[in-house]
């Protein structure tokens, strides 16, 4: 019982990790736009 708990908390840290990366990677986006747009303009 115990074991299967720790294998499904594994599971649910690696899909955090994975959203906590694509969300960072999404801001760095949106951040090199901004300041592509506020030299343009």
């Amino acid at each position: 019982m115990l074991k299967k708990f720790h294998i499904f908390d594994s599971i649910l840290y690696s899909l955090f990790s994975i959203l906590y990366s694509l969300f960072s990677i999404l801001y760095s986006l949106f951040s090199i736009l901004y300041s592509l747009f506020s030299i343009l303009y």
